[in-house]
């Protein structure tokens, strides 16, 4: 047995009921399962609602094979955790403990039938299918490429839309938010886009470029103060904001945070670059990359960055002004830089879609999000052409 499993029973729902009876006999109805946490540290589900004994309970779901592991990892001493309302194990042996009070603890190996693991297995193979893959070589391109287009111009709007709601945001803060929230990248986004409050580029703007990133490192909360030559008080993240789980040791915040930093303090936000080609543009930015000596920057991850944080701010620029050329720009700093590569493009490329540019990879993502991942093959373009043949 694997927690994978369970996980997948609960995301799935693949459960026979949603009333069920506690390990005390308590019980316990669900009323929304939790969003499923694939890569943060924390507890595997977030934000569930349930009812147990009669009352309501907001808050996170946490799974183990056994209800021991709870302790075996520390769990009771990570304050992520306090929040959890319900524990959920395939074998119970030994009471938790959380917050003073017996966890509420559902036995899930009681309501799961021996053969089951059969239906995972179907379960795990569906998933790895597009109901368009049969048909995708025989659509004529243009209804893809309409159905790219749009899921594009969904991405980026929704990428840059609460900077639209603020009217006091200005160039270079919205710029600056963008690159460091690009540096965070999923797992660690929401404490960089923290340290851009803690920090605005309107006061490291009017500091020595030696002295930017210092500041910018010391804010952060993941290095020793004693070892940054800053004279000024500063007030710092915590260390527990920035997640670890499921990182790679290059994705480490001490290191994400110390190439921002570089970055930001080699960076030129005079905005002389609006100026140029989107080529140029690309070379500029680069440049700006080899400036930043003492740490490395894989060309990929480069790409990322230009790909999270420049082309939306062209995009919002095109909004703002309503000027449509910049948004043209960001299109073709796209089609410049190669695609992404990761398991959903990789999957989008076996069930056929052609990739081969970061346009092409970004348009797919936000399509399979917006409509693939949940069959909603009657909104798309090209769903609707092959279920009309």
């Amino acid at each position: 047995m694997k927690e994978e499993y369970m996980h997948f029973l609960w995301r799935m729902r693949f459960l026979p009921t949603r009333n069920f009876t506690l390990h005390d006999g308590t019980e316990m109805e669900i009323l929304e399962f939790g969003e499923y946490n694939e890569n943060e540290s924390g507890p595997d589900f977030f934000h569930a609602k349930i009812l147990i004994d009669g009352i309501l309970w907001f808050g996170h779901v946490e799974f183990h094979l056994k209800a021991s592991d709870w302790y075996k990892h520390n769990h009771q001493s990570d304050t992520a955790y306090d929040h959890v309302i319900l524990h959920v194990v395939w074998e119970m042996d030994q009471e938790v403990i959380c917050q003073n009070k017996s966890l509420p603890t559902l036995l899930l190996s009681k309501y799961v039938v021996d053969d089951h693991s059969v239906s995972f297995t179907k379960g795990k193979n569906h998933e790895q299918l597009l109901p368009c893959s049969f048909a995708l070589d025989e659509i004529e391109e243009i209804y893809i490429e309409k159905e790219k287009e749009s899921a594009l111009q969904h991405r980026l709007n929704r990428k840059t839309s609460h900077f639209l709601q603020n009217p006091n945001n200005g160039f270079a803060q919205v710029l600056y938010e963008l690159i460091a929230t690009a540096f965070g990248a999923k797992i660690n986004k929401d404490p960089f886009w923290q340290l851009t409050r803690e920090v605005p580029i309107v006061r490291l703007l009017q500091m020595r470029k030696k002295s930017r990133g210092d500041l910018i490192m010391l804010s952060s909360g993941v290095y020793d103060k004693t070892t940054i030559q800053l004279k000024k008080n500063v007030r710092s993240l915590e260390s527990f904001q920035w997640k670890r789980k499921g990182l790679h040791p290059k994705g480490a915040p001490e290191i994400r945070v110390k190439q921002f930093a570089l970055f930001v303090q080699h960076f030129d936000f005079d905005f002389g670059f609006l100026d140029l080609s989107a080529e140029d543009l690309l070379a500029y930015v680069r440049q700006s990359f080899l400036k930043a000596e003492g740490v490395g920057y894989a060309k990929s991850f480069q790409n990322l960055i230009i790909i999270n944080s420049f082309v939306p701010f062209l995009w919002w620029l095109g909004e703002k002004r309503g000027e449509s050329q910049w948004q043209n720009r960001a299109v073709e700093l796209l089609q410049l830089l190669p695609n992404e590569t990761n398991h959903l493009t990789k999957f989008l490329k076996k069930a056929g879609f052609s990739i081969r540019t970061a346009y092409d990879s970004q348009a797919l993502l936000e399509l399979y999000s917006i409509r693939c991942s949940g069959k909603k093959c009657l909104t798309c373009g090209v769903g609707i052409k092959i279920l009309g043949r």
